[in-house]
């Protein structure tokens, strides 16, 4: 198998032989973001979260905004990591950077609950940038920010 970007379909069909492992172990080498995101959507559908977490954080620093998004939130939850609040908002700011719509209205989530500093503002800015790229959550906490 070459290193061309597979799909998350192909993925699925290479079987579950001898030579499945074998070409896993190739795709675990690959330098295409694509492919290692949807290697890590494979790993995290077989419920191996380790392996989904160093798959998605692979294409996350080959600059995939959605595994980016994916990254942070295992650091959020402790998916195949540690939980580290840290890394998931340093994830969720590089994904922001790209319009990721979802980065953003976590983003605003953490700064509208954040146990250490609650910043409405922060919160209100980061939802509305989401909100106008069309992401539905944001614009129902948008909402929910402005009753308050």
């Amino acid at each position: 198998m070459d290193t061309k970007t597979l799909t998350l379909k192909e993925i699925k069909t290479l079987g579950h032989g001898a030579n499945w492992v074998k070409e896993l172990a190739k795709l675990d080498q690959s330098e295409d973001p694509i492919t290692l995101f949807n290697l890590g959507k494979f790993y995290n559908i077989e419920e191996n979260k380790k392996a989904a977490f160093n798959a998605y954080e692979r294409a996350a620093i080959l600059n995939h905004p959605d595994a980016m998004v994916l990254v942070a939130i295992s650091h959020w939850q402790g998916n195949g990591t540690k939980v580290n609040m840290i890394m998931a908002t340093h994830w969720l700011a590089l994904a922001a950077r790209y319009n990721n719509a979802e980065a953003m209205f976590y983003l605003g989530l953490i700064a509208e609950n954040d146990a250490c500093q609650i910043d409405p503002t922060a919160a209100m800015y980061w939802y509305q940038r989401s909100a106008n790229l069309g992401e539905q959550r944001a614009i129902k906490a948008l909402a929910n920010l402005n009753l308050r």
